[in-house]
């Protein structure tokens, strides 16, 4: 029996049944309605929902929405905020400090670029306050410098649909407002319901309620938010509050994944640890170095999907921004194979078909080929170069 991992499950949910005038394959599977990818690989019908320039009707955007969400979130929801409203926004935020890494530059790029395709504005808090005392100014050209990584990497729409909102230039504009705001949201619940102990009822409580407040500062309809306790309480910060509020309408809460670290039981990329990610500036060799020494187990030694993040950069990662993995089997005169759906990939890994020796090459060039791009625009562009050196001066904490 084949275990198929929880994203490409959701992504099998999610692919239109035949209709009773349409033919299926010979393999049962609906075929693909795009001209590029006759073997209709589920990743590369939703990347063709994705570049068509034609309008999407209200179940693709539903479909591309479902394809971003981790923790099970309900097509009516989306289907009610979609037709309810012209003009949509959704949110995010990020604090500018530190290397970006390929999770946050190229995934939050694909997430980005989908609900722009669904008629979003996205608005991104800036929380260039965190230090505000002395090194705001640092931390604003930190998010000037992420802003030339994104638009280097692929996000569409910046300074149109995608818009930096700076914390700093906010709270002064409203200092009245913003606090009123998240102080509203503290006393509108319970320390018990925001799951905090006695040891961080301060700054945890106020750091939470902001962050609460930021999706009602910026008039948000949908929060991106990644997948995680955290989440869990500000959503529940997010309810406690509207329910006060008539007038308010509780925002969708659109959970992602996270990429985990290389090595072996990193759920998350560790910031310490110099091969437990990806980021952004890395070089050639950083990456090749780094994915060579990725867990990566043969697929008899008990270990599942998820816990393969070489696979897993393959399948949440290379193949929707890419739509294709290309291995080369080097045991077998170089013959090589194109990938275009990650259940594929999942299954000849767990057959053994697919060996981490042939793998990781594979992973390392396609990472290298995205990541090409970037490195370009750092080294050609005047501004992003200016920038790039002004951050690695300063350390922002």
């Amino acid at each position: 029996m084949i275990l198929l991992s929880p994203y490409v499950k959701r992504l099998l949910r999610r692919v239109p049944r035949p209709t009773s005038e349409g033919m299926q394959h010979s393999d049962g599977n609906a075929p693909s309605t795009s001209a590029s990818s006759s073997d209709g690989g589920i990743i590369q019908r939703f990347r063709d929902m994705m570049v068509s320039g034609k309008q999407l009707t209200m179940e693709e955007k539903v479909d591309l929405l479902l394809g971003i969400s981790k923790d099970g979130l309900d097509a009516k929801e989306l289907r009610d905020m979609l037709d309810g409203k012209a003009n949509l926004v959704a949110c995010d935020g990020f604090e500018p400090a530190g290397r970006m890494d390929i999770g946050q530059g190229i995934m939050k790029a694909l997430f980005c670029n989908t609900l722009i395709r669904c008629g979003f504005t996205m608005r991104f808090w800036v929380a260039d306050d965190c230090a505000r005392s002395k090194n705001a100014h640092k931390m604003q050209a930190a998010a000037r410098l992420l802003q030339e990584i994104w638009k280097a990497a692929g996000m569409q729409g910046i300074g149109e649909q995608v818009q930096f909102v700076s914390a700093c230039e906010e709270i002064d504009r409203t200092p009245l407002e913003y606090n009123a705001l998240w102080l509203d949201v503290a006393r509108s619940s319970t320390l018990k319901n925001m799951g905090t102990r006695g040891d961080d009822m301060s700054a945890e409580v106020a750091h939470l309620c902001k962050q609460c407040a930021h999706a009602f500062f910026l008039k948000a309809d949908l929060c991106l938010v990644p997948t995680g306790e955290r989440t869990e309480r500000v959503k529940v910060l997010a309810q406690d509050f509207c329910a006060k509020r008539e007038a308010l309408k509780m925002p969708v809460f659109l959970t992602h994944s996270l990429l985990p670290g290389l090595l072996q039981g990193q759920q998350q990329v560790v910031k310490g640890d110099a091969n437990s990610g990806i980021y952004m500036d890395d070089t050639k060799q950083d990456v090749d170095r780094k994915i060579k020494k990725a867990f990566c187990p043969l697929h008899d030694q008990g270990f599942g999907v998820h816990e393969n993040p070489v696979l897993t950069y393959i399948t949440l990662l290379v193949l929707p921004w890419t739509g294709k993995f290309t291995v080369t089997f080097t045991k077998e005169d170089g013959r090589q194979k194109e990938y275009l759906d990650a259940a594929k990939v999942e299954a000849d890994y767990l057959s053994g078909a697919l060996h981490p020796s042939d793998m990781k090459p594979a992973l390392a060039a396609a990472l290298n080929a995205i990541l090409q791009p970037i490195r370009d625009h750092l080294a050609n562009d005047a501004e992003a170069k200016r920038l790039q050196q002004e951050v690695k001066a300063f350390k922002l904490k």
